[in-house]
């Protein structure tokens, strides 16, 4: 599985490693605490903007239409970078 960071470069999951913080091992039974760190392995590989958006925009496109997903949409097609189409534009009340 391939991930995009909030700079186009494409990394590779490799694996999953078991985390071993006492903390976390005192506290696995409660959700969400995280029990895995996942490898990441840097490709040669890149995504421009472009390429990105699209991804994003068709995957958004196959949720249930509701105001939440035209929002979103709104906001990867008005994005200009890598980050605000990952991460969304920040709202300035």
């Amino acid at each position: 599985m391939l991930f995009c960071d909030s700079n186009g470069v494409l990394f590779l999951a490799i694996r999953k490693s078991e985390i071993k913080e006492k903390w976390r091992i005192w506290l696995k039974f409660i959700p969400n605490v995280w029990k895995f760190e996942v490898i990441f392995k840097q490709t040669p590989n890149e995504m421009n903007t472009e390429e990105l958006r699209e991804y994003f925009l068709a995957r958004i496109s196959e949720l249930k239409k509701t105001n939440s997903r035209e929002e979103w949409i709104q906001s990867v097609k008005n994005a200009k970078s890598h980050f605000e189409i990952i991460h969304g534009t920040e709202k300035k009340y």
